[in-house]
C-alpha cells in the first residue's frame, strides 16, 4: 500500500471527512529559490479545523512523502491548545479551566513550547531536504507569501518572521519542520 493510500485510508475511517486541497500551481511561485537541485514543491491547504486532523496530517507529511520534496502546510485549527513533544501538560496548563471552557489540549510531535490555536491564526509547516534546511531562506520564502497577499511581513535578526513589530512566528524543529506560533508580544 502506497504513502496516499495510507491516508486515503486513515482519512475515510474518520467520522469527520476534512478535505485538503493542493495547490500545485501555484506552489512554484511561492517556493521558487535560487538553488537549482531543489525537486517540484506542493502546497496542501486543509479544510479542517480539527486540530488532532491537522497535527496528525503534518506528522503524515514528515514521514511518508519524498524526503526531497519541499512542501508547504497550511492549516487553521479550532479553539485548542497545543504542546510540544516535550512539554509536561500539568505544567503548562490549567487544565480544570480548558475543561471549563471545552477547549481541547493536543500533543503534537515537533518540538517547542506550549501554544494556544484558533481561527484567528494560521499554521504553517515548511518540509525541505535536510541538507537545504536554512532558517533564513525558508522565513523568506514565508514572507514573500504574506506580501504578495499585501501583509507587510519580515524576517528579524533572529530569523523569526514579523508583523508590525511582534513576532509572528518561529522555527521549531531543525528537522525541517517549522511551525507558525502564536502572535507574540
Amino acid at each position: 500500500m502506497n504513502a496516499f493510500a495510507e491516508l486515503r485510508t486513515a482519512i475515510q475511517s474518520t467520522v469527520r471527512r476534512p478535505r485538503l486541497r493542493l495547490r500545485a500551481a501555484t506552489a512554484s511561485r511561492w517556493l521558487t529559490t535560487s538553488r537549482p537541485t531543489l525537486r517540484a514543491s506542493s502546497i496542501y491547504v486543509s479544510d479542517s479545523n480539527d486540530p488532532w486532523f491537522n497535527l496528525a496530517f503534518e506528522d503524515w507529511i514528515f514521514r511518508k512523502t519524498d524526503p526531497e520534496e519541499r512542501i508547504l502546510y497550511m492549516y487553521r485549527n479550532s479553539p485548542s491548545v497545543i504542546v510540544g513533544r516535550n512539554q509536561n501538560p500539568w505544567k503548562e496548563i490549567n487544565l480544570a479551566r480548558l475543561r471549563e471552557l471545552d477547549i481541547p489540549f493536543v500533543r503534537r510531535k515537533s518540538g517547542g513550547g506550549t501554544v494556544y490555536h484558533d481561527l484567528g491564526n494560521t499554521n504553517y509547516c515548511v518540509f525541505v531536504p535536510r541538507t537545504e534546511f536554512d532558517r533564513k531562506t525558508n522565513a523568506e520564502l514565508v514572507t514573500r507569501g504574506l506580501n504578495e497577499l499585501d501583509i507587510d511581513a519580515y524576517v528579524n535578526d533572529r530569523n523569526d518572521i514579523c508583523v508590525d513589530g511582534f513576532k509572528m512566528s518561529r522555527w521549531l524543529v531543525p528537522q525541517c519542520i517549522a511551525e507558525q506560533n502564536v502572535r507574540e508580544a
